[in-house]
């Protein structure tokens, strides 16, 4: 999920996006090459069905959401 351009403005805010990893597990902050602020989740796609995609699109966007108040 590309929640924007990543914080430039501090090193104190990009800390706490690292400290949330850990609270967001198995979903991660990260920044792309270009300055994108991203959270995303590796997962296997050998064997996956409609069902497992969905839970697993609904734990990411909860986490998003969750995690509002640091990526905003």
């Amino acid at each position: 999920v590309n929640l924007g351009k990543a914080p430039a403005d501090s090193a104190t805010r990009a800390m706490q996006l690292l400290r949330q990893n850990a609270s967001i597990q198995p979903c991660q902050f990260y920044v792309t090459a270009k300055g994108a602020l991203m959270i995303g989740m590796a997962m296997e796609n050998r064997g996956i069905t409609s069902a497992v995609l969905r839970r697993t699109l609904d734990m990411v966007l909860n986490r998003v959401v969750d995690s509002k108040n640091y990526w905003q």
